[in-house]
């Protein structure tokens, strides 16, 4: 596991989450591409087996509920590895503006990969 980390942090220049951190994994890419209008309407949303990939913001008050009391840091995590449109971005920032504005420093992690090393640590 340790190799692992290791070549995590020369490939993608970031360490895993520190202890304490809270992680946001967020389902981009190609799911919102098919969602735009997500952010607001759960209808919008792509749903598979019945749970959406995604989540308007207003579902992420119901998160925050149950979250530790800032200030603390909150690492979003995702991948654009089936591919990413100007939406992902909307979204990705939409979700870090309402936790800062919650009072946790927001850090973005995201990158080509599924990011093993996040998930496994999780």
């Amino acid at each position: 596991m340790n190799e692992l980390i290791h070549q995590h942090r020369l490939l993608y220049n970031y360490s895993i989450p520190l202890e304490g951190d809270v992680e946001v994994r967020l389902r981009l890419g190609d799911v919102a591409r098919k969602a735009k209008g997500c952010i607001f309407d759960l209808n919008r949303c792509i749903f598979m087996h019945k749970r959406p990939y995604m989540y308007p913001i207003s579902c992420y008050s119901l998160v925050n509920s149950k979250l530790p009391p800032p200030p603390r840091r909150l690492v979003t995590v995702s991948s654009n590895n089936h591919g990413h449109s100007d939406y992902t971005y909307v979204y990705r920032g939409a979700v870090a503006d309402y936790f800062i504005a919650s009072g946790y420093d927001v850090v973005q992690r995201s990158t080509g990969s599924t990011d093993i090393t996040f998930m496994s640590y999780a």
